[in-house]
């Protein structure tokens, strides 16, 4: 594939660059603009000529910047293993608040999960959990409360 940038002949010489007029050759694998005398391709790499004399390659903080740049970034999405692990506990330990000692058990992995994702960024799902695992604390005691209350009566 050759792009012409102009309304001169691409000629090929039989090298790997593409000649569009005397003062501009471009690289037959990728198109890009070759600087004069230069072995490699500076975008893809590939060797440019085929003499007997094997050629160094021109390393990027060799050569002249570029006018045309593009700049990509790459936003990462950071998540919080911890706090979304103590969310899901301290949501188990709601649901499950009737089963006597289990229901304690994962309410404190989920409170000890949350707080500990408190010092981490994003911190949604670790203050989520935090106050689930308060409300959780709060219906298991009302729930062993009233079971004590109904046993006591006995």
């Amino acid at each position: 594939m050759f792009i012409i940038m102009n309304d001169d002949e691409i000629t090929n010489d039989g090298d790997d660059v593409v000649t569009t007029n005397s003062s501009a050759s471009f690289c037959r694998y990728c198109g890009c603009k070759i600087l004069p005398n230069s072995a490699f391709c500076s975008a893809c790499g590939k060797p440019l000529n085929n003499t007997g004399v094997p050629a160094q390659p021109v390393y990027a903080s060799q050569q002249p910047q570029q006018a045309n740049q593009t700049t990509v970034i790459v936003n990462e999405r950071k998540s919080n293993g911890i706090g979304t692990a103590g969310f899901v506990f301290a949501l188990l330990g709601i649901i499950l608040s009737w089963v006597p000692v289990v229901s304690f058990v994962i309410w404190f992995l989920g409170l000890l999960f949350s707080i500990i994702g408190l010092f981490k960024a994003p911190r949604g799902f670790a203050i989520t959990g935090f106050l689930l695992s308060i409300i959780g604390i709060i219906i298991i005691i009302a729930i062993f409360g009233y079971i004590a209350l109904a046993l006591n009566d006995f």
